[in-house]
């Protein structure tokens, strides 16, 4: 037998192979999407805007959340948010009835929310996170200071969570997420005294530190 021969038979038991697999195949319409009357992605049908208050729990920033977030539904499962929270840091005074540490944060941010499921989201954007620090330490009339920075800082954010639906209703939880500092400065700083062991330290955990976003308990109506 020839190599022309060769290649010839192998050329026909190909196809031939091929005719054979695709005569036994049946092609059909995928199926359209099944939504289920009553679930959470029912009642998201139709709906345009939403409201919610967010009343408990942490993130974008080091520090407790609660606020106002506001969102456009693109389509049932896709929502763009607006989002504004302030809160206290996550640190603690020092004991000290001398110390004071007055802090605050604040963030504005843009986030899309895309359901994967019935109530199931990711959710994902760009949070842009203010410090204000203050930090003061009287002992005597002559051995007293301040040291103070305010700042801000761009995070990128990505959390998952669950949003049910009933009817106009709206009760959602962001149950975890980071939120990843990617540019930060130091806007204005003083420091009057001596200047604490632990304020560059303070900075880069308001400024440069990721963030845990964890159990956001938010409520609302969506309509």
């Amino acid at each position: 037998m020839t190599l022309k021969m060769i290649v010839s038979l192998l050329v026909f038991l190909s196809s031939a192979l091929a005719w054979a697999s695709s005569s036994n195949v049946q092609v059909m319409k995928a199926p359209q999407d099944i939504v289920y009357e009553g679930t959470s992605e029912h009642n998201r049908m139709d709906k345009q805007y939403s409201l919610n208050l967010v009343a408990l729990g942490f993130g974008p920033s080091v520090a407790t959340s609660s606020g106002v977030n506001a969102g456009l539904f693109l389509d049932r499962n896709n929502l763009l948010e607006l989002e504004y929270v302030s809160g206290r840091p996550l640190t603690i005074d020092w004991g000290n009835s001398y110390d004071h540490l007055d802090s605050k944060t604040s963030s504005f941010g843009v986030h899309l929310k895309h359901f994967a499921g019935n109530s199931f989201y990711v959710r994902g954007g760009l949070d842009y996170r203010m410090a204000d620090y203050d930090y003061t330490y009287n002992y005597s009339s002559t051995d007293k200071g301040e040291s103070k920075f305010n700042g801000d800082s761009i995070a990128a954010t990505v959390i998952i969570g669950n949003q049910w639906q009933w009817q106009n209703f709206t009760l959602g939880c962001d149950w975890i997420g980071v939120a990843l500092p990617i540019t930060s400065q130091v806007k204005s700083e003083s420091v009057v005294g001596d200047k604490p062991y632990y304020f560059e330290k303070d900075k880069d955990t308001l400024l440069k530190k990721t963030a845990t976003v964890l159990l956001r308990l938010y409520a609302g109506a969506s309509f």
